[in-house]
């Protein structure tokens, strides 16, 4: 680590070792920071994503043989990136009693001396430092994720009588079927994030909807 910052120091943080991020100096001067912040001088930022949904597609396929039919509904967003520092993400590193802890949480960088949980030198998350850890997440492309999707929206299985059973109780149509909404989605992103994404609209909709089975005559 030393080695490391010894070119590519950052300007923010301190006591960094092994378990934290290594950030990258991009314009050859030795150090990691924003330059000016202005156009003629952003220092080492550069683009690492765009968080608009970019070729939203939908797909709808169906079949009917001898009476059963079927179909299939799916929607989704082609490429989006996602960048989620909330403390529901970054784990043991926000405020002491603002962090979150779930399972995968437990994926952190521990030393090969580790006798709690064992060593993770390749590990998703950094060493936990709780206040201190906000200098592990500051935007860059380690923990930018990808948001692409594809989510099954609606199945349905159904059985039509034929026409002259249902005729015999007095009805010109009957169909038995089951549907389920939401019934699954196929993501890059990590089970945490996943969580906390808004959908593609910018409403306070979770990511995850409620699945919903049911069926009917």
């Amino acid at each position: 680590m030393n080695e490391w910052l010894a070119n590519n120091k950052p300007s923010w943080g301190s006591n960094w070792a092994a378990g934290d991020v290594m950030y990258k100096d991009l314009d050859g001067d030795k150090k990691v920071n924003s330059g000016k912040s202005t156009y003629d001088d952003m220092g080492d930022l550069t683009k690492i994503g765009n968080s608009l949904p970019r070729y939203r597609f939908g797909i709808t396929l169906d079949a009917n043989w001898k009476g059963f039919d079927f179909l299939i509904f799916m929607q989704g967003v082609g490429k989006r990136d996602f960048w989620d520092a909330s403390p529901y993400s970054v784990g043991a590193n926000t405020g002491l009693w603002q962090s979150a802890a779930f399972k995968d949480h437990l994926d952190y960088w521990r030393p090969a001396t580790d006798t709690n949980f064992g060593p993770n030198p390749n590990a998703f998350y950094p060493r936990p430092l709780f206040g201190a850890g906000s200098k592990n997440f500051q935007t860059s492309d380690r923990y930018l994720q990808n948001a692409a999707y594809m989510r099954i929206k609606n199945i349905q299985i159904g059985y039509t009588l034929p026409a002259a059973i249902a005729s015999k109780i007095g009805a010109s149509r009957v169909r038995f079927y089951f549907s389920a909404e939401n019934l699954a989605t196929f993501t890059k992103m990590n089970k945490i994030s996943t969580l906390k994404q808004q959908e593609e609209t910018g409403d306070l909709e979770r990511f995850i909807l409620f699945r919903e089975l049911f069926h009917s005559v």
